[in-house]
Protein backbone atom coordinates (compact mmCIF):
# COMPACT_ATOMS: atom_id res chain seq x y z
CA UNK A 1 0.00 0.00 0.00
CA UNK A 2 2.95 2.31 0.65
CA UNK A 3 4.50 1.37 -2.97
CA UNK A 4 1.08 2.77 -4.25
CA UNK A 5 0.47 5.70 -2.23
CA UNK A 6 4.14 6.55 -3.17
CA UNK A 7 3.46 5.72 -7.13
CA UNK A 8 0.55 8.12 -7.01
CA UNK A 9 1.84 11.09 -5.19
CA UNK A 10 5.05 11.04 -7.96
CA UNK A 11 2.63 10.90 -10.82
CA UNK A 12 0.63 13.91 -8.93
CA UNK A 13 3.73 15.72 -8.91
CA UNK A 14 4.64 14.80 -12.30
CA UNK A 15 1.70 15.74 -13.71
CA UNK A 16 2.28 19.73 -12.20
CA UNK A 17 4.69 20.19 -15.46
CA UNK A 18 1.62 19.50 -17.55
CA UNK A 19 -0.35 22.09 -16.73
CA UNK A 20 -0.81 23.91 -20.49
CA UNK A 21 -1.04 21.14 -22.80
CA UNK A 22 -2.88 22.27 -25.88
CA UNK A 23 -6.62 21.20 -26.98
CA UNK A 24 -7.63 21.22 -30.13
CA UNK A 25 -11.58 22.98 -29.63
CA UNK A 26 -14.80 21.50 -31.61
CA UNK A 27 -17.62 23.40 -33.36
CA UNK A 28 -20.74 22.13 -31.85
CA UNK A 29 -23.60 20.69 -34.50
CA UNK A 30 -26.84 21.17 -33.09
CA UNK A 31 -29.22 18.37 -33.57
CA UNK A 32 -33.09 19.49 -34.08
CA UNK A 33 -36.26 17.73 -32.20
CA UNK A 34 -34.52 16.38 -29.51
CA UNK A 35 -32.04 14.20 -30.82
CA UNK A 36 -28.96 15.76 -29.08
CA UNK A 37 -30.79 14.38 -25.94
CA UNK A 38 -28.54 11.92 -23.71
CA UNK A 39 -31.13 9.74 -23.13
CA UNK A 40 -30.24 8.45 -27.02
CA UNK A 41 -26.76 7.58 -25.37
CA UNK A 42 -25.15 7.50 -28.92
CA UNK A 43 -22.54 4.53 -28.84
CA UNK A 44 -20.71 5.13 -32.43
CA UNK A 45 -20.96 7.21 -35.65
CA UNK A 46 -20.12 5.19 -39.62
CA UNK A 47 -20.82 7.47 -42.94
CA UNK A 48 -23.05 5.97 -45.68
CA UNK A 49 -23.34 7.98 -48.75
CA UNK A 50 -23.69 11.86 -48.06
CA UNK A 51 -25.01 11.32 -44.68
CA UNK A 52 -23.52 10.29 -41.04
CA UNK A 53 -25.33 7.88 -39.32
CA UNK A 54 -25.94 8.47 -35.44
CA UNK A 55 -26.13 4.73 -33.53
CA UNK A 56 -27.99 4.53 -30.64
CA UNK A 57 -26.48 2.20 -27.99
CA UNK A 58 -30.26 0.48 -27.96
CA UNK A 59 -31.83 1.26 -30.79
CA UNK A 60 -34.80 -0.99 -29.44
CA UNK A 61 -35.72 1.74 -27.34
CA UNK A 62 -36.58 3.94 -30.26
CA UNK A 63 -38.67 1.97 -32.56
CA UNK A 64 -35.32 0.37 -33.76
CA UNK A 65 -34.25 3.48 -35.22
CA UNK A 66 -30.48 4.58 -36.17
CA UNK A 67 -30.13 8.16 -37.26
CA UNK A 68 -28.81 10.03 -40.70
CA UNK A 69 -28.13 13.52 -40.99
CA UNK A 70 -27.01 14.96 -44.46
CA UNK A 71 -23.30 16.15 -45.14
CA UNK A 72 -24.80 19.12 -46.51
CA UNK A 73 -26.64 19.99 -43.65
CA UNK A 74 -23.50 19.32 -40.93
CA UNK A 75 -21.26 21.55 -43.27
CA UNK A 76 -23.55 24.43 -43.07
CA UNK A 77 -23.98 23.84 -39.30
CA UNK A 78 -20.38 24.10 -39.21
CA UNK A 79 -20.65 27.73 -40.08
CA UNK A 80 -23.52 28.96 -39.18
CA UNK A 81 -25.79 27.42 -36.28
CA UNK A 82 -29.12 26.28 -37.53
CA UNK A 83 -31.72 28.08 -35.50
CA UNK A 84 -33.51 24.49 -35.40
CA UNK A 85 -30.83 22.40 -35.23
CA UNK A 86 -29.95 20.20 -38.08
CA UNK A 87 -32.62 17.91 -39.88
CA UNK A 88 -31.92 14.43 -39.66
CA UNK A 89 -33.99 11.04 -40.97
CA UNK A 90 -34.80 7.48 -39.19
CA UNK A 91 -33.01 4.53 -40.41
CA UNK A 92 -35.22 1.55 -39.40
CA UNK A 93 -33.71 -2.08 -38.19
CA UNK A 94 -36.55 -4.08 -40.09
CA UNK A 95 -35.87 -7.58 -38.01
CA UNK A 96 -33.71 -6.47 -34.77
CA UNK A 97 -36.08 -8.29 -32.66
CA UNK A 98 -36.26 -11.51 -34.29
CA UNK A 99 -32.42 -11.32 -34.89
CA UNK A 100 -32.02 -10.36 -31.30
CA UNK A 101 -33.72 -14.23 -29.96
CA UNK A 102 -30.97 -15.71 -31.56
CA UNK A 103 -28.35 -13.99 -29.50
CA UNK A 104 -27.72 -15.45 -25.93
CA UNK A 105 -26.49 -13.24 -23.05
CA UNK A 106 -27.24 -10.22 -21.25
CA UNK A 107 -27.66 -7.74 -24.22
CA UNK A 108 -25.70 -4.80 -23.20
CA UNK A 109 -26.75 -3.01 -26.85
CA UNK A 110 -24.99 -1.96 -30.21
CA UNK A 111 -21.43 0.02 -30.19
CA UNK A 112 -19.44 0.10 -33.32
CA UNK A 113 -20.61 0.35 -36.94
CA UNK A 114 -18.66 0.47 -39.97
CA UNK A 115 -20.66 0.66 -43.97
CA UNK A 116 -19.28 -0.87 -46.50
CA UNK A 117 -21.39 0.20 -50.23
CA UNK A 118 -25.37 -0.60 -48.87
CA UNK A 119 -24.07 -3.30 -46.23
CA UNK A 120 -23.67 -1.67 -42.63
CA UNK A 121 -21.69 -4.54 -40.03
CA UNK A 122 -22.09 -3.52 -36.03
CA UNK A 123 -20.48 -4.65 -32.69
CA UNK A 124 -22.85 -5.60 -30.39
CA UNK A 125 -22.03 -6.26 -26.02
CA UNK A 126 -22.91 -8.91 -24.20
CA UNK A 127 -22.12 -9.07 -20.32
CA UNK A 128 -20.95 -12.80 -21.17
CA UNK A 129 -17.80 -13.84 -22.33
CA UNK A 130 -19.71 -14.46 -25.99
CA UNK A 131 -20.77 -10.91 -28.26
CA UNK A 132 -22.05 -10.81 -31.47
CA UNK A 133 -21.57 -9.28 -34.85
CA UNK A 134 -24.04 -8.15 -37.64
CA UNK A 135 -24.43 -7.61 -40.65
CA UNK A 136 -27.21 -5.48 -42.55
CA UNK A 137 -28.43 -4.49 -46.40
CA UNK A 138 -29.59 -1.29 -46.44
CA UNK A 139 -32.34 -1.01 -48.89
CA UNK A 140 -34.34 2.33 -50.01
CA UNK A 141 -38.23 2.24 -51.39
CA UNK A 142 -40.64 5.10 -51.51
CA UNK A 143 -38.61 7.70 -49.82
CA UNK A 144 -37.90 5.91 -46.53
CA UNK A 145 -34.40 3.42 -45.27
CA UNK A 146 -34.72 0.26 -43.92
CA UNK A 147 -31.95 -2.35 -42.70
CA UNK A 148 -32.16 -6.06 -43.04
CA UNK A 149 -30.48 -8.10 -40.71
CA UNK A 150 -28.65 -11.14 -41.05
CA UNK A 151 -27.87 -14.30 -39.22
CA UNK A 152 -25.63 -13.22 -35.62
CA UNK A 153 -21.99 -13.52 -36.13
CA UNK A 154 -20.42 -15.17 -32.35
CA UNK A 155 -16.98 -13.98 -31.48
CA UNK A 156 -15.55 -14.13 -28.10
CA UNK A 157 -14.13 -11.68 -25.07
CA UNK A 158 -10.65 -11.24 -24.38
CA UNK A 159 -9.99 -13.60 -21.63
CA UNK A 160 -10.87 -12.46 -18.00
CA UNK A 161 -12.84 -9.43 -19.86
CA UNK A 162 -14.26 -6.82 -17.13
CA UNK A 163 -18.08 -7.65 -17.05
CA UNK A 164 -18.63 -4.17 -19.29
CA UNK A 165 -16.15 -4.64 -21.82
CA UNK A 166 -16.36 -5.54 -25.22
CA UNK A 167 -15.75 -5.18 -28.75
CA UNK A 168 -16.89 -1.31 -29.15
CA UNK A 169 -14.93 -0.54 -32.08
CA UNK A 170 -15.23 -1.68 -35.72
CA UNK A 171 -13.53 -0.35 -39.19
CA UNK A 172 -12.76 -1.58 -42.71
CA UNK A 173 -9.61 -0.82 -44.33
CA UNK A 174 -9.65 -0.52 -48.60
CA UNK A 175 -8.33 -3.44 -49.91
CA UNK A 176 -8.28 -5.54 -47.26
CA UNK A 177 -11.54 -7.71 -47.79
CA UNK A 178 -11.75 -8.08 -43.94
CA UNK A 179 -12.94 -6.05 -41.04
CA UNK A 180 -10.78 -5.11 -38.12
CA UNK A 181 -12.89 -5.40 -34.95
CA UNK A 182 -11.24 -3.77 -32.02
CA UNK A 183 -11.46 -4.89 -28.37
CA UNK A 184 -11.58 -1.76 -25.67
CA UNK A 185 -8.89 -2.49 -23.62
CA UNK A 186 -5.67 -2.61 -25.66
CA UNK A 187 -2.93 -2.58 -22.64
CA UNK A 188 -1.88 -6.31 -22.56
CA UNK A 189 0.32 -6.91 -25.76
CA UNK A 190 0.40 -10.23 -25.10
CA UNK A 191 -3.31 -11.51 -25.50
CA UNK A 192 -4.21 -11.02 -29.00
CA UNK A 193 -7.54 -7.80 -29.00
CA UNK A 194 -7.93 -7.07 -32.40
CA UNK A 195 -10.00 -9.71 -34.94
CA UNK A 196 -9.35 -9.71 -38.53
CA UNK A 197 -12.92 -10.57 -39.77
CA UNK A 198 -14.04 -11.94 -43.38
CA UNK A 199 -16.88 -10.10 -44.33
CA UNK A 200 -18.88 -13.10 -46.02
CA UNK A 201 -18.45 -14.11 -42.16
CA UNK A 202 -16.92 -17.64 -43.20
CA UNK A 203 -13.92 -17.83 -42.76
CA UNK A 204 -11.82 -17.76 -38.77
CA UNK A 205 -11.04 -14.74 -37.90
CA UNK A 206 -6.95 -13.88 -37.89
CA UNK A 207 -6.18 -12.37 -34.40
CA UNK A 208 -3.90 -9.57 -34.21
CA UNK A 209 -1.99 -7.66 -31.07
CA UNK A 210 -0.70 -4.18 -30.20
CA UNK A 211 2.53 -3.47 -30.72
CA UNK A 212 2.62 -1.15 -27.52
CA UNK A 213 0.42 -1.04 -24.67
CA UNK A 214 -2.42 1.47 -25.11
CA UNK A 215 -4.13 2.04 -21.73
CA UNK A 216 -7.94 3.21 -21.04
CA UNK A 217 -10.44 2.48 -23.70
CA UNK A 218 -10.19 2.48 -27.29
CA UNK A 219 -14.14 3.78 -28.09
CA UNK A 220 -14.16 3.97 -31.72
CA UNK A 221 -12.42 3.89 -34.59
CA UNK A 222 -12.73 4.58 -38.75
CA UNK A 223 -10.57 4.52 -41.69
CA UNK A 224 -7.89 7.28 -41.91
CA UNK A 225 -5.66 5.65 -44.88
CA UNK A 226 -4.80 2.46 -46.49
CA UNK A 227 -3.52 0.77 -43.74
CA UNK A 228 -4.56 3.03 -40.86
CA UNK A 229 -7.02 4.48 -38.72
CA UNK A 230 -8.11 7.52 -36.25
CA UNK A 231 -9.82 6.56 -32.83
CA UNK A 232 -10.44 7.74 -29.87
CA UNK A 233 -8.49 6.44 -26.57
CA UNK A 234 -10.24 7.42 -23.56
CA UNK A 235 -10.67 7.60 -19.77
CA UNK A 236 -13.97 8.21 -18.09
CA UNK A 237 -12.41 8.81 -14.71
CA UNK A 238 -15.00 6.79 -11.96
CA UNK A 239 -12.04 6.16 -9.88
CA UNK A 240 -14.21 6.12 -6.51
CA UNK A 241 -17.15 4.28 -7.65
CA UNK A 242 -15.65 1.44 -10.13
CA UNK A 243 -12.15 0.91 -8.80
CA UNK A 244 -12.62 -2.48 -10.15
CA UNK A 245 -13.17 -1.33 -13.68
CA UNK A 246 -10.43 1.68 -12.99
CA UNK A 247 -8.21 -1.65 -11.84
CA UNK A 248 -8.94 -3.40 -15.46
CA UNK A 249 -7.87 -0.23 -17.38
CA UNK A 250 -5.90 1.13 -15.16
CA UNK A 251 -4.00 -1.13 -12.83
CA UNK A 252 -1.64 0.19 -9.54
CA UNK A 253 0.92 -1.52 -11.35
CA UNK A 254 1.05 1.02 -14.69
CA UNK A 255 0.36 4.52 -12.93
CA UNK A 256 3.52 6.04 -14.54
CA UNK A 257 2.83 4.89 -17.62
CA UNK A 258 -0.87 5.48 -17.90
CA UNK A 259 0.28 8.93 -16.92
CA UNK A 260 2.69 9.54 -19.10
CA UNK A 261 0.01 8.42 -21.74
CA UNK A 262 -2.16 11.41 -20.20
CA UNK A 263 0.39 13.80 -20.93
CA UNK A 264 1.15 13.83 -16.96
CA UNK A 265 -2.11 13.63 -16.00
CA UNK A 266 -2.90 11.42 -12.66
CA UNK A 267 -5.67 8.47 -13.93
CA UNK A 268 -6.87 8.98 -10.41
CA UNK A 269 -7.78 12.56 -10.67
CA UNK A 270 -8.49 13.31 -14.13
CA UNK A 271 -10.56 12.77 -17.24
CA UNK A 272 -8.72 11.88 -20.67
CA UNK A 273 -9.66 11.92 -24.23
CA UNK A 274 -7.31 12.31 -27.48
CA UNK A 275 -7.48 11.37 -31.27
CA UNK A 276 -4.54 8.21 -32.53
CA UNK A 277 -3.37 6.79 -35.13
CA UNK A 278 -3.77 3.29 -35.40
CA UNK A 279 -1.62 1.43 -38.58
CA UNK A 280 -1.84 -2.45 -39.65
CA UNK A 281 1.31 -4.08 -40.05
CA UNK A 282 1.18 -7.53 -40.58
CA UNK A 283 -0.31 -9.34 -37.42
CA UNK A 284 0.85 -6.10 -34.88
CA UNK A 285 -1.17 -2.55 -34.63
CA UNK A 286 1.34 0.15 -34.04
CA UNK A 287 -0.44 3.26 -32.35
CA UNK A 288 0.30 6.81 -31.68
CA UNK A 289 -1.20 10.11 -30.15
CA UNK A 290 -2.32 12.54 -32.42
CA UNK A 291 -4.32 14.84 -30.98
CA UNK A 292 -5.23 15.53 -27.16
CA UNK A 293 -9.00 16.75 -27.05
CA UNK A 294 -9.61 17.19 -23.48
CA UNK A 295 -9.37 16.25 -19.88
CA UNK A 296 -13.04 17.12 -19.86
CA UNK A 297 -15.74 14.49 -18.61
CA UNK A 298 -17.42 14.36 -21.98
CA UNK A 299 -17.07 10.38 -22.60
CA UNK A 300 -16.67 10.89 -26.66
CA UNK A 301 -18.07 7.27 -28.06
CA UNK A 302 -18.06 7.52 -32.09
CA UNK A 303 -15.44 9.17 -34.61
CA UNK A 304 -15.98 9.55 -38.34
CA UNK A 305 -13.41 11.91 -41.04
CA UNK A 306 -15.38 14.89 -41.80
CA UNK A 307 -14.03 17.68 -44.30
CA UNK A 308 -10.48 18.33 -43.27
CA UNK A 309 -11.08 16.70 -39.88
CA UNK A 310 -13.50 15.06 -38.25
CA UNK A 311 -16.82 14.36 -35.99
CA UNK A 312 -17.06 12.96 -32.65
CA UNK A 313 -20.64 11.98 -30.62
CA UNK A 314 -20.72 12.28 -26.81
CA UNK A 315 -22.70 9.27 -25.21
CA UNK A 316 -25.08 9.46 -21.84
CA UNK A 317 -22.06 11.14 -19.87
CA UNK A 318 -21.35 13.80 -18.25
CA UNK A 319 -25.19 13.68 -16.91
CA UNK A 320 -25.89 16.86 -18.24
CA UNK A 321 -29.37 16.29 -20.23
CA UNK A 322 -27.28 16.69 -23.65
CA UNK A 323 -25.48 14.44 -26.18
CA UNK A 324 -23.33 16.46 -28.21
CA UNK A 325 -22.09 16.18 -31.80
CA UNK A 326 -18.95 18.02 -32.61
CA UNK A 327 -16.45 18.92 -35.62
CA UNK A 328 -12.60 18.91 -34.95
CA UNK A 329 -10.72 20.62 -37.51
CA UNK A 330 -7.22 18.43 -37.77
CA UNK A 331 -4.48 20.09 -39.88
CA UNK A 332 -1.13 17.99 -39.49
Amino acid sequence: MKTICITILAVILYSCCYAHIQAIHGTEIPLCCGLDSSQYEYSGLAKWKNKVLLIPQYPDKWENALFAVDSIDIDKAITHTPANGTPYTRITISNLEDIRKQMKGTYQGFEGAVVIGNTIFFTLEFSEQTCYLLKGYIRESNGKTSIELQKPYAIEKLKDAYVNAGYESIGYLPGSKTLSVFFEKNSDTKQPSVLLVDTSFKKQPQQISFQQPMFFRLTDVAASGRNSFIGINHYYNDYHRRQKEYNYYVGSDNLQQAAAQMNGASPADSNYTAIVQLTQKGNRIEWTTKKFISFGDENWEGIVPFKKGFLMVVDEYPKDGSSRMRYFEWQE
